[in-house]
């Protein structure tokens, strides 16, 4: 969470040099401010978006394989680190509670997705094969392709969410420059911290559409995983 902490120390900054200038009245200081905090707690909502889409798919990847089968294009001995894209858009290591996960790279939504359907084909078959229980087979491959189009869906959501958590430090900073430049305009710096905000409330609420289906499959995988 490096990035965060680099936008609350802007925001101090920036809270010095809206009280050192006289153009900037309380009101507008004050309301510079709540948008900052404003911002700072839609950041760490994203954050939790960007955890729960990622956790999905590291508990599918890693339930495939507690079952003893690779996942698609992987090699158990590769001996690269496994590292993931952070929550605020940095690259770190990636702890799963597991030595055996050390040495498998983040799972990619094109990886899930392609085991999801080899799943669904398997279970396709095994109704033909089997049609005494092909209401049943056919209950389960209702259940994967759901799983497929939340993933799907959700990734978009996902696209969103990184596009603009990657755009806080250049937001802060902006107004940082602004208020430290030789003219301010108070009211502008104002004005675009509002768009900015409807901007990534609006975002806030495109990603929360898909939040309650992303619990659900998370606990459903993390159930499984648990009972084996």
């Amino acid at each position: 969470m490096d990035r965060y902490q680099t936008l609350l120390s802007l925001r101090e900054k920036i809270a010095r040099l809206a009280q050192e200038r006289p153009e900037v009245g309380d009101d507008i200081e004050s309301n510079i401010l709540q948008q900052m905090d404003h911002m700072l707690m839609a950041y760490l909502k994203l954050v939790k978006s960007r955890v729960t889409y990622l956790c999905v798919l590291i508990r599918d990847d890693k339930r495939e394989w507690d079952e003893g089968r690779e996942a698609p294009q992987r090699n158990r001995k590769q001996k690269t680190t496994v590292r993931r894209l952070s929550a605020d858009g940095e690259t770190d290591n990636l702890h799963t509670g597991s030595r055996e996960d050390e040495g498998r790279p983040l799972p990619t939504l094109e990886a899930q997705v392609s085991e999801l359907q080899r799943r669904i084909d398997e279970l396709r078959l095994l109704s033909e094969q089997q049609p005494g229980a092909r209401d049943v087979r056919q209950t389960h491959i209702n259940l994967l392709e759901k799983q497929i189009h939340l993933l799907l869906e959700s990734s978009k959501s996902d696209q969103r969410v990184v596009a603009q958590l990657d755009a806080f430090t250049d937001a802060f900073e902006f107004i940082h420059d602004r208020l430290s430049a030789s003219q301010v305009a108070p009211s502008g710096i104002s004005g675009f911290m509002g768009e900015v905000v409807q901007q990534v409330d609006e975002t806030i609420r495109f990603a929360e559409t898909f939040r309650p289906e992303m619990d659900t499959m998370l606990g459903e995988l993390t159930l499984n995983l648990d009972t084996r």
